[in-house]
């Protein structure tokens, strides 16, 4: 059909978003993806949220600055009977899939926190197919190379479903590691919070790209849904959001590219918008610029709490808290003394 842009608000199969850029379609998804898959994609790979570069950096920064080298006091009681208990130093593991997107982002983690400790917590990193058939077997090869290794903090640097296999087979294991949440994957949303084992989500924290909830009649696509005259929210519990925003990126380009419109006007239309939100913590920084072509591009702050009320829908069933109101940081700006903010359960 020779599309202009295809939108496809996915975190897996990098390899399919390359099949468009070679063909000369832009793309708008493939979220947190190694950010040379899209500055080495130009000009026809965009994202709403961050590269996955930088939602790294931003997971090491908040991990050497507040974790590394300090004992695993927000995990279960006993982490696990080979490993030991909350004065157990911290030892971090991350989870990936098996795509060399978002290998690179992990592999980044792992260099960080090897260099902030001078080696002494390299983190262990376990790689796992997209396969759902397969997510038991695999989920039980990560838990036991997690527990062998005495990690007693796992990164799950994952699409958003496979935290529900690998919190359930860590119970399944009477392993209750920290979880710290890497700001991707959409696992910082309350609704998907509340499809992982709850024994283990007592003790998730960690950085978060999404900004704080607002009632999804109050969101923008709420607010859109009800000007056409309809009644409710789209989309039930997700309400539009993703979609909107890719959506949103897509609009913003067709109209700064101009009368004539090809891949190198959307660029320049793209990269020379102003930068907008980030100061209300219900809105993110979204910028662009040379070599940047991921929108989102600061984090707040947050844990779980396994009773709290979400605003997304007003149910008591578990929500995320935000940290100082939702304060936001860039890179570089996450301060030094946050885990003292976060309740040990």
């Amino acid at each position: 059909e020779k599309p202009f842009a295809v939108l496809w608000s996915v975190q897996l199969y990098a390899d399919v978003f390359d099949v468009w850029a070679n063909a000369g379609i832009l793309a708008i998804g493939g979220d947190w993806f190694d950010v040379n898959y899209y500055s080495g994609r130009r000009p026809y790979r965009y994202d709403p949220f961050s590269d996955g570069t930088m939602a790294a950096n931003m997971l090491a920064e908040f991990y050497c600055k507040n974790m590394a080298g300090r004992p695993a006091d927000h995990a279960g009681i006993t982490i696990h009977p080979t490993i030991g208990g909350r004065a157990t130093k911290r030892h971090l593991g991350i989870v990936v899939p098996e795509v060399r997107a978002n290998l690179n982002n992990a592999n980044l983690v792992q260099a960080k926190v090897k260099a902030c400790t001078n080696g002494a917590d390299v983190p262990v990193v376990s790689s796992y197919k997209s396969d759902i058939e397969a997510a038991t077997v695999q989920t039980q090869a990560t838990i036991s190379k997690m527990i062998n290794s005495k990690v007693t903090t796992i990164a799950c640097m994952c699409d958003p479903i496979a935290p529900a296999f690998l919190t359930t087979g860590a119970s399944q294991s009477g392993y209750y590691p920290e979880h710290l949440i890497p700001g991707i994957g959409d696992m910082d949303y309350d609704l998907v919070g509340r499809l992982y084992d709850k024994q283990q989500w007592l003790h998730a924290f960690g950085p978060s790209q999404f900004p704080v909830p607002v009632p999804l009649d109050d969101s923008d696509t709420g607010r859109v849904w009800r000007a056409e005259g309809k009644s409710g929210h789209p989309c039930g519990g997700n309400g539009c959001g993703l979609i909107w925003s890719h959506f949103a990126l897509l609009g913003t380009g067709l109209q700064q590219a101009g009368p004539r419109l090809t891949p190198l006007t959307f660029e320049r239309g793209i990269l020379s918008s102003p930068p907008s939100g980030g100061i209300d913590p219900r809105t993110v920084l979204a910028k662009f610029g040379p070599n940047d072509y991921t929108a989102l591009s600061d984090a707040k702050i947050i844990y779980w709490n396994p009773v709290g009320t979400s605003p997304v829908d007003g149910k008591s069933q578990g929500a995320y808290v935000a940290l100082d109101g939702g304060r936001r940081y860039q890179p570089g700006q996450i301060p030094s003394n946050l885990m003292a903010k976060i309740p040990v359960r």
